[in-house]
């Protein structure tokens, strides 16, 4: 059985009863030193280390603000799945992208305003960002860049700056390394702290400088 096979089976099954091998199952040998998944594993624990911590929003106690990052991939297609998921509606801000939305469709959120909206076209394409926030008091301060493949914007509130990134698989490392850096200087002319949050569909097996 290959892994792909045996990754598919796992992935299906639901339940135990009624489980079983047709053929005698024979365990796969652990990947070598140099397989790709295990080099990435290797970096990640040594190079680029990441206190991983979970809390979820709903969970939470106190007044913090909480972001909500995702690629949504169809908003029409998933909006009442945002629209009913708890840790969506527990978050402070929204920010959502490849929306593939158009002008005219209706996307409001009850107690949640659209605050970020800048590409909307008239026919659905594999792009699009939408932005939405519980509280007024937040200032716009980068406007929308939509060119190379790149979508981004800085939102300020309080005393920091979130900025979020959508980044197309079709867009080169140089020119989204050039756009971070952009949006990262023009927010810092009204807030030190920043937080960067997106899907940069960058390859961290190549070499960069």
């Amino acid at each position: 059985m290959t892994t792909s096979n045996l990754y598919v089976a796992c992935n299906r099954a639901t339940k135990a009863t009624g489980l079983y091998l047709i053929s005698e199952f024979v365990p796969r040998k652990p990947p070598e030193s140099n397989d790709t998944v295990a080099m990435m594993f290797k970096t990640m624990r040594s190079e680029r280390k990441i206190k991983f911590s979970l809390q979820f929003p709903e969970e939470s106690q106190g007044e913090k603000i909480y972001l909500m990052f995702h690629n949504v991939q169809s908003l029409n297609k998933h909006f009442l799945d945002v629209k009913s998921d708890n840790t969506f509606l527990s978050a402070s801000m929204i920010s959502l992208v490849e929306t593939w939305t158009k002008p005219s469709d209706y996307l409001e959120i009850e107690r949640f305003k659209i605050v970020q909206r800048p590409h909307s076209h008239h026919i659905q394409k594999p792009f699009g960002q939408i932005i939405y926030f519980k509280y007024e008091s937040i200032a716009e301060i980068c406007k929308y860049s939509g060119k190379n493949h790149i979508e981004y914007s800085s939102i300020k509130i309080d005393h920091f700056c979130i900025i979020s990134i959508y980044n197309s698989p079709n867009s080169s490392f140089d020119i989204v390394k050039r756009h971070i850096n952009e949006v990262i200087t023009v927010s810092k002319r009204f807030c030190q702290n920043l937080i960067v949050v997106g899907d940069f569909n960058i390859d961290l097996k190549i070499k960069t400088n």
